[in-house]
């Protein structure tokens, strides 16, 4: 017999563990050091047919009327997590989850042409996030980018949102869209393809 194997260095050690962690339990560091840096809520939401569901969260004391945790669920077409997930998919599919909306109007701002939401997903790609003000709540502005792993693919959206009176547009360019930036850069880096 020979002489025992030598301990994996801590970075090995430490993609294996990354590796077998769930996305939410890879994604939540990112989002509490969103939060920190921002004072804001920042939350993950996966696809769910034409739905965004909320699989971790980073909760700031304040944040819109709309209770949100872990499980929510909101309309993809009206909310800027939606928008970023969509953009991030091939146009045929887009197309198809278009194709098969009934949207409804949740505010006077919401989008509710085809058209419309076809517009806004384009303009979130060309973009890279999307930015939605006012279409799920009156007052609430939201920006989200698309979260992807090491191979490229899109495995969720994460967002910050925030009352309009708190996030000008100068506020949304230099503090938290940065820092979602930052995270989902960090995020690429970190999850396995």
């Amino acid at each position: 017999m020979g002489a025992a194997s030598p301990s994996p260095p801590r970075a090995a050690a430490g993609r294996r563990r990354l590796a077998s962690a769930t996305l939410p339990e890879q994604l939540q560091p990112q989002l509490d050091a969103v939060r920190e840096a921002t004072g804001e809520s920042c939350s993950a939401a996966i696809l769910d047919g034409a739905e965004v569901v909320y699989i971790a969260r980073a909760a700031a004391a304040r944040i819109a009327s709309v209770a949100l945790g872990v499980g929510s669920r909101l309309p993809a077409h009206c909310t800027a997590l939606g928008r970023a997930l969509l953009s991030a998919q091939p146009e045929p599919l887009v197309d198809q989850f278009v194709a098969r909306l009934a949207p409804a109007a949740l505010t006077a701002h919401t989008r509710t042409t085809r058209s419309a939401i076809r517009a806004a997903i384009r303009e979130a790609r060309a973009r890279g996030y999307a930015l939605v003000d006012e279409e799920l709540e009156i007052g609430l502005r939201s920006v989200a980018v698309p979260v992807r792993d090491q191979r490229g693919r899109c495995v969720a959206a994460i967002n910050i949102g925030v009352r309009m009176a708190r996030a000008p547009d100068e506020v949304l360019r230099e503090r938290l869209l940065p820092a979602l930036l930052h995270a989902a850069a960090e995020l690429r880096r970190t999850i396995p393809g």
